[in-house]
């Protein structure tokens, strides 16, 4: 395995962890954690493993495997949060988003 295969591995584990994050926020809260334990909440479990991806990202841009353009990185960010509000909008529409979080 060369360092691109690994770097891309790491990453696609991470990612799988920030899934499994998410999934027992939705299922348990994200103000709880794992029964029995001093672990983190669900909230910030979800946060812990999406910065570990954040951190391989890093390092595939380091060494030059997936772009480093931070204006095109952030056009495709702003681009994405465009669609998911559009997509919320519908969700609204039609019935499958009732509420909003309270902050």
């Amino acid at each position: 395995m060369n360092r691109q295969e690994h770097l891309l591995t790491r990453l696609s584990e991470e990612l799988a962890e920030t899934q499994q994050a998410i999934s027992k926020a939705l299922c348990y809260g994200l103000t709880n954690g794992h029964p029995g334990t001093d672990r983190l909440t669900n909230a910030e479990d979800i946060a812990l493993e999406f910065a570990h991806a954040v951190a391989i990202m890093e390092m595939l841009e380091e060494s030059g495997i997936v772009p480093r353009d931070k204006r095109w990185l952030m056009r495709a960010i702003e681009a994405k949060k465009a669609k998911v509000r559009e997509m919320m909008d519908y969700a609204r529409a039609v019935g499958t988003l009732h509420r909003e979080l309270k902050r």
